[in-house]
């Protein structure tokens, strides 16, 4: 057996039929799996948005107009508490000034500069006051109800009240010179101012406090 084993014709049909069994396991089908992987890559890919690419929200422009409310409201607001400052002093020379006039030497040294003072504080409240008066409007702004900003108009409704009234009331006290009423119209003229600086400072402290 040997012998024949190691003959060359032996040796050549072992190798033809190796050859042949290399050549049929090359041809032969292929596998259940294969088949499968095969028909998942050729099938078509259903990884797409039928709807296509979803548009961005569009950012909303800002109305020109609210722009310039609030540059106005917020120039309101700064020169509203130099108002109050402005105020402030106008009532102490006020003060000075009537317990000059009427309990004390009666030098006038403080007459001048209330007057000027007074006026200087009466064009300012106009000017602060009228800048929030002529600011656009928010048409769309939501009902707020009771809050800071009502407690701010309504108080300084009354400041425009009591500045208005304090107008006729000096003059008057200034025409009274001489008659024994004028003190009179100063108390008056000085109660009112009082009651005027009140109504600022609960306005301003609404909105800044």
């Amino acid at each position: 057996m040997l012998a024949v084993s190691l003959a060359p014709g032996w040796a050549g049909a072992q190798g033809l039929l190796l050859e042949r069994e290399l050549t049929l396991a090359a041809a032969a089908p292929p596998s259940d799996l294969h088949l499968v992987l095969a028909a998942k890559q050729s099938e078509p890919s259903l990884d797409f948005d039928l709807l296509g690419e979803a548009p961005k929200p569009a950012v909303p422009k800002e109305d020109p107009a609210l722009r310039q409310r609030r540059k106005m409201l917020n120039l309101h607001q700064a020169l509203g508490i130099g108002l109050l400052g402005l105020q402030v002093a106008t009532t102490v020379t006020g003060q000075l000034n009537y317990n000059d006039k009427f309990g004390g030497p009666n030098t006038d040294q403080y007459k001048l500069t209330h007057k000027v003072l007074a006026y200087t504080n009466v064009a300012a409240f106009a000017v602060v006051g009228g800048i929030a008066l002529f600011a656009p409007r928010d048409k769309n702004a939501p009902p707020r109800g009771f809050g800071r900003t009502t407690v701010h108009k309504i108080c300084m409704a009354l400041a425009t009240a009591g500045m208005v009234a304090q107008i006729p009331l000096g003059i008057a006290t200034v025409n009274r010179e001489g008659f024994l009423d004028q003190q009179q119209y100063a108390r008056a003229h000085l109660a009112v101012g009082y009651a005027t600086l009140g109504f600022m400072l609960v306005g301003v402290g609404a909105l800044v406090l």
